[in-house]
Formats: structure tokens, C-alpha cells, sequence
């Protein structure tokens, strides 16, 4: 049986953040002042593929070394050191996601995700057959999830269930901070499902949050032209500072934080949202779908 997760917004830059931070500052400085990643290297007598890795993310640099980093640079900032100081510390801090119940079943992609998503400043998400697990209610994402059984074991949903709903409550929880912009197919409102009743309680759930101003929905509606990445749900996540990130579902997911494919689906999601409808229009679609569906259930 899946239980409800104990899920607040957590305090402080998140490591996956932290370490992005740092990286982009170190390489912006390299090459304000010049210096090749070669240069660092030879100076550092490091070797050349330690500074890509660095500089690429793919290994979480150490006090030890950014120090070495900051006097070769010759950074006598003490607000500049303190700040990319605090990055390195932060980036090797272990969270909630890294329980022993947790980490095995989280792929590299959502770890990422769920941290990123944790610093949000706003969120854009498409779902083209089902409502995002971002806006889905505890009994909708229980349900959904249970359909897996036949793939993921009790273990792995469970873990996914707690990782939904962290996601959920980062992006429209009432303590968020967040604004969050959702397109939906609008075959999405008509799917049945988990049935009528399970429909209408997640109607219900998006409604309340738009009126709270948590959420903006807007439907692609069947009368708008096919717009490419129809196919794929994707979620783009824009932090205060303006980097966004790419985290794209499919049979197996992936995230992005490089400028092209970001770039890219942002110019995908703005087509989607000039060929949705407007906010009020949406909401009285929904509205509309909800009352066809309490008028069925009354003859029930």
C-alpha cells in the first residue's frame, strides 16, 4: 500500500543547483580572464580531462580544488570566494532523496528533476495524454501508479509515489513560491481515467488551485493545428536567476541543461501556448467537462 509522503520545500540552494552554479561561474571566469582549460590544467597540474569534467558537471568539485581554482585565478573578491564557497558546500549536501528507500529507484534524470525543481521560479509543463504528475492528486498518481504493478515492484512505486507528490507540492503546493503554466491536450480532460469519480475529485483539485492562482491551465483544443513535440509530455524549469532546464519524458527519461535542446522546447512550448486557448476559455472547458461528468454521476 502506497502512503502519503510528509513533503515541505526545502531550505537552501538544492546540490544539483549548487553544483550547476559553480561550474557556469568557474568556466565564466576561466574565460574572462583568457585561460584555456589547458592552462588551468598545466598550471594546476591536473589533468586536462579533470578540468572538463569539472567544468561539464560529470564530477562535484571538492574544497580543496576550487580553492587551488580561485588563487590561480587570483579571486581576492571575499563576497565572490564566500558565494562560490557556499556552492561547493552545498553541492555535496545529501538530501531526502538519497534514502536507502529512495535513491535505487529514482533514475538520474528525476534525481535531477527533483532537485532543480526544488529552486524553481516557474515551471512549464505539456501532457499530451495524461495530466502531468506535477498537478496529479494524491488518489490519481496512487492510481496511475498502480497500473505499473506488472513492471515496477510495490518498492518502486512507492518511492515514485513520494517523488510525485514532492514534485507536486514544489510546484503548486500553497507554500511553493512557485508559478507553474501547464498545456493540456484536450483529449486529457476527457480520458476517463480511474473512472468518472476519480476524474471529477482531480478536476476539482486543478480548479481550486487555478482559482488560487497556483496554477495556469490552458487546452490545446482538438481545433488546433498539430504543433511538433505533440507526441512526448516535457517540463521546462526556469530558475530565479533565468537558467532553465529540460527534463523530457519516454520510454526512458532525460534531462538536459545545455542552451540548444532547452532553447529549442521553449520555442516548442510557446508555439503550444498560442495555439491554446485562453486562461478563462480553459478554465470553462474544464469547468464544462466537470459538470457533463456530476450530471453522469447523478444518473448513476
Amino acid at each position: 500500500m502506497i502512503a502519503d509522503p510528509v513533503v515541505k520545500r526545502d531550505d537552501g540552494e538544492s546540490p544539483a543547483v549548487a553544483r550547476r552554479r559553480l561550474r557556469l561561474a568557474l568556466r565564466r571566469l576561466r574565460e574572462s580572464l583568457g585561460l584555456t582549460q589547458a592552462d588551468v590544467s598545466g598550471h594546476l597540474r591536473w589533468s586536462l580531462s579533470k578540468v572538463n569534467r569539472m567544468e561539464t558537471g560529470e564530477v562535484t568539485i571538492s574544497a580543496g580544488d576550487l580553492e587551488a581554482i580561485l588563487a590561480f585565478f587570483g579571486i581576492s573578491d571575499g563576497k565572490k570566494a564566500a558565494q562560490l564557497a557556499q556552492h561547493c558546500r552545498l553541492a555535496r549536501r545529501r538530501g531526502w532523496w538519497d534514502r536507502s528507500e529512495i535513491r535505487p529507484h529514482l533514475t538520474p534524470a528525476l534525481t535531477n528533476l527533483l532537485q532543480f525543481e526544488s529552486d524553481a521560479a516557474h515551471i512549464m509543463a505539456f501532457g499530451p495524454s495524461i495530466l502531468p504528475g506535477i498537478i496529479q492528486t494524491h488518489a490519481m498518481a496512487a492510481v496511475i501508479l498502480a497500473d505499473y504493478a506488472d513492471v515496477l515492484t510495490e518498492e518502486q512505486r512507492a518511492a515514485r509515489f513520494t517523488l510525485r507528490m514532492r514534485l507536486r507540492e514544489q510546484a503548486i503546493g500553497r507554500e511553493s513560491g512557485t508559478t507553474c503554466t501547464v498545456v493540456l491536450d484536450e483529449s486529457v480532460v476527457l480520458r476517463e481515467f480511474g473512472g468518472l469519480r476519480l476524474l471529477a475529485s482531480q478536476l476539482e483539485d486543478m480548479l481550486e488551485a487555478v482559482d488560487d492562482q497556483r496554477l495556469d491551465v490552458r487546452i490545446l483544443p482538438f481545433t488546433a493545428p498539430t504543433l511538433f513535440g505533440l507526441e512526448n509530455p516535457f517540463m521546462l524549469v526556469e530558475l530565479d536567476d533565468g537558467d532553465t532546464v529540460l527534463y523530457r519524458e519516454g520510454i526512458t527519461d532525460e534531462f538536459f541543461d545545455d542552451g540548444a535542446m532547452v532553447d529549442r522546447y521553449r520555442r516548442i512550448f510557446e508555439r503550444q501556448l498560442e495555439g491554446a486557448l485562453s486562461p478563462a476559455a480553459s478554465v470553462r472547458l474544464v469547468k464544462a467537462r466537470l459538470a457533463a461528468i456530476e450530471s453522469a454521476l447523478d444518473r448513476l
